[in-house]
């Protein structure tokens, strides 16, 4: 690299004055000098950085369809304490189990009735922050901006990351505030996988769960549910520009069948201050539960509140199985039919046909053996999560991390492009 040092002595007004042969060669001796110490520095710097801020969430993800704790020896080299090993964790019997960051207040009422339900293992729970010293586990809920300032893990105290979201919005919040790849033992999330798996909902037979409400199902007498209802479909929505294209699905559905459109993507509205479900919503055999984005296992609340509460047979577009989740012939699914066209010919042979669509709710009259709240499994899980994380707090070797993350940093892995999913059914894909 070749340099150009210009120097100006002063001078009189008028007069040009030059640099000598020894001015200049001590000038360029001086940048040199000044720009290797420059180099010198930034080097350090960034070495410094580099080893402090691993690769954020490498390949430690592995997917596994079992509830099971798969774990791997492991001791956190960044955040835990620098107490000789000494932890304020009780060993007693209750444990302590601390959620940051969350905005949404457990009343005590529903702690007691949740803790009630767990199985032989004891566990108090708390938003107060200053307990994180004495915690057994800490459930984060959202990290954001409070990754900087976030405190050292006591040993043996469990590290939970909650969130219910698509691979998509996950992926988005670590990498930009996940300084360590390590810095959580697992997760709290839909997947099955997960430490502590928390669905948008369960069934178990004869009861639905939707967060903190129990929902019986189950119907002792045969009732007409196509009786009194004059309306074929509707769908309530409000993201207008899904991920998953839906909206592209029902503009194509348009074309055969009438769809009456309810919130801000439609002329139509049900106020929120009204029951819709028992009022507008109630005269309709056939509810749209599209999801905004097609990854395995993501089923949101709108389809498991249909089942719970509605009186409607829900249609379902998404990437879950949800014959490994679902009631048997509950729901309808358009990957079942080739076109939206087909779709449109099979509600329209339901709706003339009222034994066929009762057919839909046939599994109201069935029953598993045993109502069971402990055992947290796709068939029978009702167990709460903060039950499965009590438990954990007990039983598990806290000193391992458990992979269990989701590969959040190529959602391709968990989630099919629109493309991809309506290849075949959609002009233009």
């Amino acid at each position: 690299m070749r340099f150009k040092w210009v120097y100006l002595r002063p001078r009189a007004v008028g007069v040009m004055s030059k640099p000598t042969t020894r001015n200049t060669l001590e000038k360029l001796i001086i940048g040199l000098s000044l720009l290797v110490a420059m180099v010198i520095y930034m080097t350090l710097s960034n070495s410094k950085h580099l080893s402090s801020d691993p690769p954020l969430l490498k390949k430690h993800y592995q997917e596994k369809e079992t509830n099971e704790a798969h774990s791997v020896s492991y001791t956190d080299q960044v955040r835990d304490s620098d107490n000789n090993g000494t932890t304020q964790i009780s060993p007693e019997a209750t444990k302590t189990i601390l959620m940051m960051y969350h905005p949404d207040k457990f009343k005590p009422e529903q702690i007691k009735k949740i803790f009630n339900e767990c199985p032989d293992v004891k566990c108090e729970f708390t938003h107060d922050e200053k307990a994180i010293t004495k915690s057994a586990a800490v459930i984060f809920h959202y990290v954001g901006k409070h990754v900087y300032s976030m405190p050292k893990r006591q040993p043996g105290q469990l590290w939970l990351y909650y969130n219910l979201e698509r691979p998509t919005l996950m992926k988005d919040e670590l990498a930009r505030y996940m300084t360590d790849k390590r810095m959580f033992n697992g997760t709290v999330n839909y997947y099955p996988s997960s430490l502590a798996w928390f669905p948008y909902g369960k069934y178990n037979g004869t009861h639905i769960w939707t967060y903190n409400k129990i929902h019986n199902t189950f119907l002792n007498t045969t009732v007409n549910f196509a009786a009194k209802k004059n309306k074929l479909l509707f769908w309530a929505v409000s993201n207008c520009y899904a991920e998953s294209k839906r909206q592209d699905y029902v503009k194509e559905l348009q074309k055969y069948v009438k769809v009456d459109i309810y919130g801000g993507c439609g002329p139509l509205s049900c106020p929120r201050s009204r029951d819709c479900d028992n009022t507008v919503f109630k005269s309709y055999k056939f509810y749209l539960a599209l999801e905004n984005k097609v990854c395995q296992d993501y089923i949101t609340e709108k389809l498991w509140l249909t089942l719970a509460t509605r009186e409607t047979v829900p249609i379902v577009l998404g990437g879950a199985n949800h014959e490994k989740y679902l009631p048997p012939k509950s729901y309808i699914d358009i990957r079942d039919f080739a076109t939206p066209a087909d779709l449109a010919n099979y509600l329209q042979k339901l709706d003339k046909d009222n034994d066929l669509y009762n057919e839909y709710f046939s599994w109201r009259y069935k029953t598993l053996p045993v109502f069971d709240f402990q055992k947290a499994t796709p068939k029978q899980p009702l167990l709460h999560y903060l039950c499965q994380v009590c438990s954990l707090t007990h039983t598990a070797n806290l000193n391992k991390t458990f992979v269990d993350f989701v590969d959040i940093n190529n959602d391709k892995t968990y989630c099919l492009h629109a493309n991809e999913y309506y290849k075949g059914k959609l002009p233009g894909y």
